[in-house]
């Protein structure tokens, strides 16, 4: 395994009824989840692993779901999942959907700052994303590619983007199960971030490029896109204030804040469930902040309902 990629896991022990966690170091400032510590749920247990990148804890959350009733659901990306914890956001939410519904257990196995390329590149031994997708009998794997922030040149890593998603798809469907294509929103031009250009970063246009990249190659093969920058976009409406639309980003203007990701988790519990997520909890303990006022709550879930009917209508 290569020393310069930092991997995170959050592997599900299914048979023993509980969920394992490997959490790796994170990167972003002010990261408004709580240490495990203050989570009530989790137990900790002793003892780090240390693989030459970084410490790494783990934990174990007791579970009492049902065999049968469970949906198991890998998410493959980087911060854009991270910040706000988005794959324990949507397990949460599942959990107070109706009782008929089926649960949600994720697997995480996001990596800041890492593309589709680099993850496969990590190779196939145990711990990498191809040998847990191989091996975790998942449902679904969700996969989502990190924007190169070049002015939006997008096409100048399209091919790359496409190749890598191939052959992530093909070993998702080897393994037996489905893919999902999750294109997130871009940054904005006041990315708190020395290292990139962003000067062309404007609404709507960022978000359109970059979604519209990735549904135009979902639709040629076949792989749902769950297209949140599209989302966003019916939140935000086609003219937005500065604080209307940085009221769905974290405080460096980049990545989701809590808003932003719980719009993500409500259009791919959509795409995962078919079923609407308006009513679904919006009140997250393992967050600081990790309360959206029902009234908010209701219009962020009603966009991301709105953009699975379009994106699914024959």
């Amino acid at each position: 395994m290569e020393n310069k990629k930092l991997f995170t896991m959050f592997v599900i022990a299914a048979i023993a009824g509980r969920t394992l966690v490997c959490h790796g170091n994170e990167h972003e400032s002010s990261n408004p989840v709580k240490s495990n510590n203050e989570i009530s749920l989790i137990h900790k247990q002793k003892g780090a692993v240390n693989d030459g990148r970084g410490q790494f804890h783990v934990s174990a959350e007791k579970r009492l779901f049902k065999k049968e009733n469970q949906m198991r659901v890998l998410f493959l990306g980087n911060s854009q999942m991270r910040v706000y914890k988005l794959p324990l956001m949507m397990q949460t939410m599942s959990e107070s959907s109706p009782s008929d519904h089926q649960r949600i257990t994720v697997g995480d196995m996001s990596v800041n700052g890492t593309s589709l390329k680099k993850h496969w590149e990590a190779g196939e031994a145990p711990g990498t994303p191809r040998a847990v997708i191989a091996t975790g009998k998942w449902d679904y794997v969700i996969i989502q590619e990190i924007a190169y922030l070049n002015n939006m040149e997008f096409s100048k890593f399209e091919e790359e983007f496409q190749k890598y998603a191939d052959l992530f798809d093909n070993a998702i469907k080897a393994a037996g199960a489905k893919t999902i294509l999750f294109a997130t929103a871009s940054v904005t031009r006041l990315y708190k971030s020395s290292s990139y250009r962003l000067d062309s970063y404007i609404y709507p246009d960022s978000f359109i490029a970059f979604n519209d990249m990735q549904v135009s190659y979902g639709k040629r093969k076949g792989i749902p896109v769950a297209a949140a920058g599209y989302a966003w976009m019916k939140y935000l409406g086609p003219n937005p204030s500065d604080e209307h639309l940085l009221s769905l980003y974290h405080a460096d203007r980049g990545h989701p804040g809590l808003y932003g990701t719980y719009i993500y988790a409500c259009l791919l519990y959509a795409f995962l469930m078919g079923k609407t997520p308006v009513g679904l909890v919006s009140k997250f303990d393992f967050l600081t902040p990790g309360v959206i006022p029902r009234p908010e709550a209701l219009k962020l879930q009603q966009a991301a309902w709105e953009q699975y009917l379009e994106s699914t209508k024959p």
